[in-house]
């Protein structure tokens, strides 16, 4: 596969992410906007975990929204970095907001990645659906943590992406919760 598929798909999952950021409450200030933020993030997962299999594998995943799915299609190495880049970042950081939601929601937030890349599929396919009964509930806490060992780990294998990945883009964070 061509360099130009995956900087169509880094671009992709970039537009989809500052699509999300600025639907976010806490940037839009409208609570509303919440579940399409979050649909749009987990796009923007989609298609950075599909990136990093053709990088991975050398070749497209295919249509699927189950991140579970793809995940597991990467190789096992790939997938042992990935949920070691993960824990690693989840005990840096200040969970105070994950036990003050569990606390508030009675949701269990999980802290394995292939719990959260399932949840995220949910929330992708059954976001789109929230109006019918029965959907959710979802924990989708850990997205910046999830495009940051995602995006790490595709820099890590194709250095010569580095560059789209650190370009600007108009007010997003793709570039500050990345340290690649």
């Amino acid at each position: 596969m061509s360099n130009d598929t995956e900087k169509a798909m880094l671009a992709a999952a970039r537009r989809f992410d500052l699509a999300a950021e600025k639907m976010n409450p806490a940037q839009s200030g409208i609570t509303d906007l919440l579940i399409p933020s979050w649909v749009n993030a987990a796009l923007a997962l989609e298609i950075l975990l599909k990136c990093l299999h053709l990088i991975d594998r050398g070749k497209q995943f295919g249509r699927t929204h189950d991140l579970s799915k793809i995940f597991c299609g990467l190789r096992e190495e790939t997938r042992d970095s990935l949920e070691t880049a993960f824990t690693t970042l989840l005990r840096d950081r200040d969970m105070s907001d994950v036990t003050k939601i569990e606390e508030h929601s009675g949701i269990s937030v999980p802290l394995d990645l292939p719990e959260n890349l399932r949840q995220a599929s949910s929330v992708f396919v059954e976001g789109r659906y929230i109006y019918e009964v029965g959907i959710g509930p979802w924990s989708f806490m850990f997205y910046p943590e999830i495009r940051r060992v995602l995006l790490d780990q595709i820099v890590g294998l194709r250095p010569d992406l580095k560059t789209l990945v650190h370009a600007p883009c108009r007010g997003s964070r793709w570039i500050s919760n990345n340290r690649a």
